[in-house]
């Protein structure tokens, strides 16, 4: 695997061109291997606390937030690219929110839960974004963030040409109260 850095860092802008609606919808497409964003873990784990509000930072198509809300969390997602954000609303009748300062402005804060599936290694400020999504916690609230499941003994990513080796599926769990 080769290391890539880019600087400048891309931003907002940019990341939309990144993650716009055909990222959003190309998870899935190979039954065996795992969803990047874990989400029987994340819907085990949500099971496990009072309902309360859920945020899915990286939404994507918005696949987290309906059956969140099922369990009775108040379910919000974020996104970089407007029309993604208009297309995981319209598809899920959650709120999703276009960037982390629209999330920052919103109602739902302060949050219980807040989600980054496969979406750490695509920040460009990793540090200052979890900073402030850790401010945004309620202090007894969770930050999960699950990393990039892969088929690890093929070396294949869960998204067809993406480049990437790590060991299966791990979470990190962080309590807001332990950081701030």
């Amino acid at each position: 695997m080769r290391l890539v850095r880019l600087r400048p860092h891309a931003d907002a802008a940019a990341l939309g061109r990144m993650y716009g609606p055909a990222y959003a919808n190309a998870g899935g497409a190979d039954a065996s291997v795992e969803d990047p964003k874990a989400p029987e873990e994340v819907l085990a784990r949500l099971r496990t606390r009072p309902p309360g509000v859920f945020v899915d930072f990286g939404c994507g198509s918005g696949s987290l937030l309906a059956p969140a809300r099922d369990l009775g969390w108040t379910a919000a997602g974020v996104e970089f690219d407007a029309d993604v954000v208009r297309q995981a609303a319209a598809r899920t009748g959650c709120a999703v929110f276009n960037g982390l300062e629209e999330l920052r402005r919103s109602a739902v804060v302060p949050v219980d839960v807040i989600h980054l599936g496969d979406v750490v290694e695509h920040l460009t400020a990793p540090l200052d974004v979890l900073r402030v999504l850790v401010g945004l916690l309620r202090p007894t609230g969770w930050l999960l963030e699950v990393t990039a499941p892969v088929d690890w003994r093929r070396g294949a990513s869960a998204i067809p040409d993406r480049d990437c080796t790590t060991e299966p599926t791990s979470v990190l769990e962080v309590r807001a109260e332990t950081v701030l």
